[in-house]
């Protein structure tokens, strides 16, 4: 399989492409706009994300903007850059609630949740036959599509889905596969979280999906998240317990008044939104 790249300037050329096989040498591009809660303890506290869904007849990957945004200012800015204020901006720019990647393949029945600690690259991988869908007869219509009702618990939450078998990929964002149908809107009851459909283009430009990611470590789900939490709580504790380049291990002299200062600013920017798996 050829090894995958993002680059965020990417040139796109839009095709409507209504009831049209799904081709293995075509990629895809839907774009969602996520509406969520950024601070589970704050009733009014929405905001909005756009994400995008890459896929061909047998893979997908499934990313923020920003997180692409994200990962282009790691390869195109160097350590000369750091402070510029084209850098800045660009960091303003990238900043995200949403770090991870998921990556479908169809072909190994596999989904691969990755998601970068510090400078490391983790990642698990799940069946993708997460979902028990009950399919309603109920119909409607989105941005032009014929689109049907299906229902299924996942992680904590119950979700409602409207899907198009005009776009015959059984995708859909983040975790979600499995309809006979391209997912164009899903939410869970209480709407905690809600992917709204955008837009749907073939890409002319070569995207890669790189599944899994060059030099990424298989982790369990459970260890993934374990690695997360430590880190957050204590970004110095984890660099300087993990963190290494090439043989050099990392350090942070960071003590005392000055550690304590530094992570409560961290603390004080992290959101307190709901993760979108509960369980």
């Amino acid at each position: 399989m050829r090894e995958v790249c993002i680059l965020f300037s990417f040139i796109l050329f839009p095709i409507l492409v209504h009831s049209q096989k799904i081709r293995e040498d075509k990629i895809y591009k839907t774009t969602y706009l996520l509406t969520y809660k950024s601070d589970s303890t704050r009733i009014q506290s929405q905001r909005e994300e756009e994400f995008w869904l890459f896929f061909n007849e047998e893979n997908s990957q499934f990313l923020s903007r920003k997180k692409a945004l994200e990962d282009s200012i790691a390869q195109n800015f160097n350590v000369g850059d750091i402070g510029s204020s084209r850098w800045q901006n660009a960091v303003a720019q990238s900043k995200t609630d949403f770090h991870f990647e998921i990556k479908k393949d169809r072909t190994s029945n596999l989904i691969y949740f990755q998601e970068k600690v510090f400078k490391d690259i983790f990642y698990y991988t799940q069946t993708l036959d997460l979902f028990k869908w009950e399919i309603d007869t109920l119909t409607s219509t989105i941005s032009g599509y014929p689109v049907q009702k299906a229902t299924t618990s996942f992680a904590g939450r119950d979700y409602i889905a409207w899907f198009t078998s005009e776009i015959p990929v059984p995708d859909g964002p983040y975790k979600f596969s499995g309809l006979p149908g391209l997912i164009l809107k899903i939410q869970d009851t209480n709407k905690d979280f809600v992917f709204n459909f955008q837009s749907f283009e073939e890409i002319k430009t070569e995207h890669v999906f790189n599944i899994p990611a060059k030099k990424a470590q298989q982790t369990t789900k459970k260890e993934l998240l374990r690695l997360i939490s430590d880190y957050q709580k204590d970004e110095i504790k984890y660099i300087n317990n993990n963190a290494s380049t090439g043989r050099v291990k990392v350090q942070i002299n960071m003590k005392g008044n000055e550690k304590r200062k530094f992570l409560k600013k961290k603390k004080q920017n992290r959101s307190k939104m709901k993760s979108i798996e509960i369980e």
